[in-house]
């Protein structure tokens, strides 16, 4: 008797919860969703959901030459419970390249597209093939890392590793230092082409 007493108690709370949570759910949406209406320019209801039924929210950094993502933190004392859109248009200011959306989830995504290279790929460096010479770019091979200098060195003038190497995009550098070391040995040629 003792044990279904303890079930039933247990059940019980379970039930109480739960329809605390559902209360005070419904009440904060009810709130919430009154705020996004009277704001037309705000059309997802993204904060429909209770703070913490809520996806985290996610800051990153998007550059555009090479691809890649670098999250951020949010900035110290900024709680996004109570943020609008107006709120975090002053917190992440479009003209200075920020975009916030929303996911399907509800997610809400504030991303901001940087031009260039990422920390990681702008000291890398890459060679290619230019109207028939060999060019220095920055950044790995098949970023969009802008051109650094064309060198007066054909490619067809090279032994043919360093010709398979340039025309099929296996020639990057970790560093300066390695490209100048590469770019020591390619300048040889350069007297041939002249």
């Amino acid at each position: 008797m003792k044990s279904s007493y303890r079930h039933f108690l247990l059940v019980l709370i379970c039930l109480v919860a739960t329809g605390a949570v559902l209360t005070c759910g419904s009440i904060g949406v009810r709130i919430v969703k009154e705020r996004i209406f009277a704001d037309a320019s705000w059309q997802v209801p993204v904060w429909a959901l209770p703070q913490f039924l809520r996806p985290k929210p996610r800051i990153e950094k998007l550059y555009q030459a090479c691809g890649h993502r670098e999250e951020i933190p949010l900035p110290e004392g900024v709680d996004l419970r109570w943020v609008g859109k107006k709120e975090l248009e002053i917190l992440f200011p479009p003209q200075e390249g920020w975009t916030i959306r929303t996911e399907k989830n509800g997610r809400l995504v504030i991303l901001k597209k940087v031009p260039g290279l990422c920390p990681q790929d702008a000291p890398k460096r890459h060679l290619a093939e230019l109207d028939g010479r060999v060019a220095v770019y920055r950044g790995p091979i098949g970023s969009m890392g802008e051109l650094e200098r064309v060198l007066e060195v054909k490619v067809d003038a090279l032994p043919r590793a360093w010709q398979e190497r340039i025309r099929q995009g296996r020639a990057e550098f970790q560093s300066e230092e390695e490209l100048l070391q590469a770019l020591d040995s390619l300048e040889e040629y350069s007297a041939d082409t002249r």
